[in-house]
C-alpha cells in the first residue's frame, strides 16, 4: 500500500527574502476547551492566592504605653521610630537581629516624630522640641528647644522645614532656633505636601486649609459635616487629598475643585484615627478604634473624564465614570482587612519607602508590621515561579467578574465582633439609603461639603 502526503508549499515556504519562515506544524486541532481550561487555573489561582495569604509578618517591639506616634527611616527600609504615651522613643527593626533601643525622650506624650536624614526631630506634652543624631544602632540627644505651648502635632517639609502647631502654626528651619514666621491659626494636625514643600495643610475640628507658606495665605479651604481626624497628600498626584472623618468614611478630594468628593472609602465602623497613603500613591491603608487595618486601592479619575492614574483597562473606567454621575450606589470597598487578636485603636499608619510593607501602632503598646499585599511572596522568585505568578494573575484578572471566583477573592475571615459591626453598619447605611430615595436625594452622598 502506498500513503502520499500533500503539502502546501505555500504555508510554510518564504516567498521571499523579507519575509519570515512560516511555522509548520501536524497539529491543526484546535482546542475547543481553552477557556474552560484558563477558567479552571484561574480558580485554583485564587484559591492558592487566598490560602497562602499570611499579611502579618513581625512585632519588632512592644511599649509600655501606648503608641502615639511611627515614623519609618529614610535610609534603611526596615528601620523604625516609635514614640508612645510615656514619652519613650524606640528604634527597633524588622527582618534582622536588629536590639531595640529605648530613651526616654519626654515627659508625657509623645506628639510629634519626624526624620531628616541623619536627624530626628521629636516633641512632646514637655513642651520641648528634641533633635537628635541617628547612629547605626542608637541616636543621642543634640538639641533641645523650649516652646510657651504644648505642641499637637510635628510635620516635616522636604526642603529642612517643620511646622508645629500650638495654639498657633510655627513654621521653623532646621538651622535656625528663631521661629521664621507665626501663624495665627488653631490646628489639631497639620502635613506638608510631599510633592510640593510650600504646601501645608491644616485641620481645625471640621475644616481643612491649605496654606502656602512664603505668602502665609489661605489657598483651599473647606468645610465637612463631619470632624476631620487625619487626612494625606496623595504623593503621585499633588491636586488630590485623602480625609478621614468622624462618619467612618474617608472622602477624596481634587483640590482644584473641592466642592465636591471624588470617592468615598467605606466598610469601617467606628471612626477613622490614622490613615497613610503608599509611595507611588496606589493604595490606602486606613485604621480606626475598630481594631482592624483596612487596604483600599487609590482609582484617580478625574470628573472631566480624562484619565489622570489607573491601571484598569478603558471598560472599568468607563463603569467608574457611570457610577460617579450616580452616587451613592459608589462606595469604594475595601481589598483586604487586617486585624489580630489583641489589636485595638489603631494610632498609626505609615507606609515603608518600598512600598512593601505598612507599619501600624496601636493603643495596646504593639508595632506590628503587615505585607502591603498579603499574597506577595517575601523570598526572591525565580525566572519560572515569576512567570507562572504573572500567569496566574492575569487568568484571576480575566476572570474576576465570575461568580465562583469572585466569592473566592472577597471572601474573609473576620471576627464574630469585627463582623457583627459591619452587618449592623451596612443595615444603617442601607436605612438610609431608602430615606434618601424616597425624599429624591439620592444623588448627596459625595455632597459632604458645607455651604457656606
Amino acid at each position: 500500500m502506498i500513503h502520499a502526503i500533500v503539502r502546501s508549499e505555500d504555508r510554510y515556504v518564504r516567498q521571499d527574502a523579507t519575509q519570515r519562515t512560516p511555522f509548520f506544524s501536524q497539529k491543526t486541532k484546535v482546542d475547543n476547551f481553552a477557556i474552560e481550561t484558563e477558567y479552571v487555573k484561574a480558580v485554583q489561582s485564587a484559591k492558592m492566592e487566598k490560602m497562602f495569604s499570611k499579611p502579618f509578618i513581625e512585632a519588632p517591639c512592644d511599649h509600655l504605653d501606648g503608641v502615639t506616634q511611627l515614623c519609618c527611616s529614610n535610609m534603611k527600609y526596615n528601620q523604625i521610630f516609635s514614640g508612645s504615651a510615656d514619652g519613650i522613643i524606640q528604634m527597633s527593626g524588622f527582618h534582622s537581629q536588629f536590639e531595640t533601643y529605648r530613651l526616654q525622650a519626654h515627659r508625657g506624650l509623645v506628639t510629634g516624630l519626624q526624620q531628616a536624614t541623619t536627624m530626628m526631630i521629636s516633641c512632646g506634652y514637655d513642651k520641648f522640641i528634641n533633635f537628635y543624631d541617628i547612629k547605626d544602632t542608637s541616636f543621642v540627644l543634640k538639641q533641645q528647644q523650649k516652646l510657651d505651648n504644648v505642641p499637637r502635632s510635628l510635620s516635616l517639609s522636604s526642603s529642612e522645614k517643620y511646622a508645629v502647631s500650638t495654639d498657633q502654626i510655627l513654621l521653623f528651619d532646621i538651622q535656625r532656633n528663631d521661629p521664621i514666621c507665626n501663624i495665627q491659626r488653631n490646628s489639631s494636625f497639620l502635613q506638608f505636601s510631599k510633592i510640593d514643600s510650600n504646601l501645608l495643610g491644616t485641620i481645625d475640628n471640621i475644616s481643612l486649609s491649605i496654606l502656602d507658606t512664603r505668602t502665609q495665605q489661605i489657598g483651599v479651604q473647606f468645610s465637612t459635616m463631619a470632624k476631620m481626624n487625619q487626612f494625606a497628600f496623595n504623593p503621585f498626584q499633588p491636586h488630590q487629598i485623602i480625609v478621614g472623618t468622624d462618619d467612618a468614611y474617608a472622602y477624596s478630594f481634587d483640590l482644584r475643585s473641592p466642592q465636591k468628593a471624588l470617592d468615598r472609602y467605606g466598610g469601617l465602623s467606628y471612626p477613622i484615627i490614622s490613615m497613610d497613603i503608599s509611595p507611588d500613591g496606589k493604595l490606602l491603608a486606613l485604621g480606626s478604634n475598630q481594631g482592624t487595618i483596612q487596604m483600599y486601592k487609590i482609582s484617580t479619575v478625574s470628573r472631566q473624564g480624562d484619565v489622570q492614574q489607573s491601571t484598569l483597562n478603558k471598560r472599568v473606567n468607563e463603569q467608574i465614570e457611570i457610577a460617579r454621575a450616580r452616587p451613592y450606589q459608589f462606595s469604594v470597598k475595601y481589598y483586604d482587612v487586617y486585624h489580630n487578636r489583641r489589636m485595638s485603636q489603631i494610632n498609626q499608619l505609615k507606609f515603608t519607602g518600598d512600598n512593601y510593607y505598612v507599619i501600624s501602632g496601636s493603643e495596646e503598646g504593639s508595632v506590628r508590621v503587615w505585607k502591603a499585599n498579603a499574597s506577595q511572596f517575601e523570598k526572591t522568585l525565580s525566572g519560572i515561579e515569576q512567570t507562572s505568578n504573572m500567569i496566574n494573575k492575569q487568568l484571576s484578572y480575566k476572570f474576576q467578574n465570575v461568580g465562583t471566583i469572585n466569592k473566592i477573592k472577597n471572601s474573609r475571615h473576620l471576627p464574630k465582633k469585627i463582623l457583627h459591626q459591619k452587618q449592623r453598619m451596612d443595615i444603617h447605611e442601607q436605612s438610609q439609603l431608602k430615606k434618601l430615595e424616597k425624599r429624591g436625594e439620592r444623588a448627596q452622598v459625595l455632597d459632604v461639603v458645607r455651604k457656606e
